[in-house]
């Protein structure tokens, strides 16, 4: 791939959502600060994953606290790797 490419920017918010279901949402833009639409959102080591909507967001469902890493591809651009700690609660990285 071109050094030139962007590389993605995420914008992740964890939170704890009603009736104890633990969900990772976020946002997917580019350098420009646009949405980036069909973009592969996966948690690695486990076999839950998304895709991005029209407007970039992501919802991950069924998480349980602990150390997880996304990982966020999409063609044309680097694949992007983000670690986080998850303790059901709001947190912003």
């Amino acid at each position: 791939m071109k050094n030139l490419l962007p590389i993605l920017t995420l914008f992740l918010i964890l939170h704890s959502a009603i009736a104890q279901t633990n969900s990772v949402t976020g946002t997917v833009v580019d350098h420009n600060n646009t949405p980036i639409f069909g973009a592969n959102v996966s948690i690695i080591n486990t076999t839950k994953g998304t895709q991005t909507n029209e407007n970039g967001v992501f919802e991950i469902s069924n998480i349980s606290d602990g150390n997880y890493t996304l990982s966020i591809s999409f063609i044309g651009y680097r694949t992007k790797e983000v670690s986080f700690l998850f303790q059901t609660k709001t947190m912003c990285i």
